[in-house]
């Protein structure tokens, strides 16, 4: 069979989970009627490595579904691996355990295989949609960061860059071809759909988008302010990675902001040690303010927005600490890739990459202007600090 055409009615879906037993159960009694639609053979895989209280509520939960349990203590990519290395199906649905499936989930993803004239298909990556209570966190993250974009995909794109697992099948013959996901990129740091989505396109297939083949994904995840810093800093980290492995569809970047912050930070702790004082660490934190207050400013004139500032200043910061995880990673690994090129995924995404970057640049420029005016009158007046 030639890798990437599937035409049967059949598919295995696989769900790795960990200590979210009431949130799978909710998952598979939603696949339930997904299921019933196919029209074919349909099966569940379920890879849990929860612990002792959650495991038994999570093998009952199984069995209540008809899903196949299997518990093995290891890693999210290796335990997506155990799943499609024991599915006997065509098609491998991937999908988390804090969704709920639409009804007709199933047979929209299997619809873009059976239409798949010229066999280059290799994924299909459904829309995912949010429900649960609006935090002002979340309104920051879908307002002010690109951290949501990726799930709404398939609401724009025929084809996509990359999906995320929440919602993305695949050919097992392709998953095979490729080797599943990647074991050595860091565990727990994400990245692994994304450097699958790529090898997929390298492979030379085609990632669908699939926009009535829903899934719907609570907020509750995502709601927290320290576990979405974790995540986002995590995200930065395996970044450095994926610009390692997919140098070729990587730009040399402008500098970035947290790269100059360290560069001067550098420079102002010296500097303190030289002088015995501690004027350049004072300078250098008003700086940090000024270029973060500016930056702010600026961001919101470019966007036409008015009003909460506030939000606007979060959500750059959430940005900062993405590349907080970009620069940390690629240091420690000597990742020379990591600090001066940046992942290109869509045409348009260099437009706004290069007007946020030079936002930026301004930002830092006018703030150093104005700590070197302070510091120029401060000297003036004869003041030491």
């Amino acid at each position: 069979m030639t890798p990437g055409h599937h035409p049967s009615n059949s598919i295995s879906v696989v769900i790795p989970t960990l200590n979210r037993a009431p949130l799978l159960e909710r998952l598979l009694a939603s696949l339930d009627p997904a299921i019933d639609r196919v029209g074919g053979p349909v099966e569940v895989i379920v890879v849990d490595d929860s612990n002792a209280n959650h495991r038994a509520q999570v093998e009952a939960a199984c069995v209540r579904h008809g899903a196949t349990y299997i518990y093995e203590p290891t890693d999210l990519s290796s335990k997506r691996n155990i799943g499609i290395q024991q599915s006997r199906y065509p098609i491998v649905l991937l999908i988390d355990d804090d969704c709920i499936a639409d009804a007709d989930l199933l047979v929209q993803h299997l619809r873009v295989y059976r239409e798949d004239a010229m066999h280059k298909v290799g994924g299909c990556v459904g829309l995912t949609q949010f429900y649960g209570d609006k935090t002002w966190l979340w309104e920051v993250l879908e307002q002010d960061t690109p951290f949501t974009i990726p799930f709404d995909f398939a609401a724009s794109m025929d084809e996509v860059p990359w999906g995320t697992t929440n919602n993305m099948s695949l050919s097992r013959a392709v998953l095979d071809q490729l080797g599943g996901f990647r074991t050595t990129l860091r565990k727990g740091q994400g990245g692994e759909d994304v450097d699958l989505s790529l090898r997929v396109w390298e492979a030379g297939w085609t990632l669908k988008a699939a926009p009535l083949a829903r899934v719907m994904h609570t907020r509750e995840t995502w709601n927290r302010l320290g576990p979405t810093m974790s995540r986002i800093m995590h995200y930065g980290r395996a970044d450095a990675h994926l610009v390692r492995m997919h140098v070729s569809r990587t730009v040399l970047d402008m500098p970035r902001l947290t790269v100059i912050a360290l560069l001067a930070a550098v420079t102002a702790a010296a500097s303190a040690l030289v002088t015995a004082r501690i004027w350049p660490l004072v300078c250098w934190a008003i700086w940090i303010a000024l270029t973060l207050a500016l930056n702010g400013v600026l961001l919101m004139r470019w966007r036409g927005r008015t009003g909460a500032f506030w939000r606007v200043l979060v959500g750059d910061l959430l940005c900062r600490i993405f590349e907080v995880g970009v620069v940390y990673e690629s240091l420690i690994r000597w990742n020379w890739a990591g600090l001066t090129r940046r992942m290109v995924y869509t045409s348009g995404q260099q437009t706004g990459d290069w007007y946020q970057s030079s936002l930026r640049l301004w930002a830092a420029l006018l703030a150093a202007t104005v700590v070197i005016v302070l510091v120029a009158a401060w000297h003036a007046l004869g003041a030491t600090i």
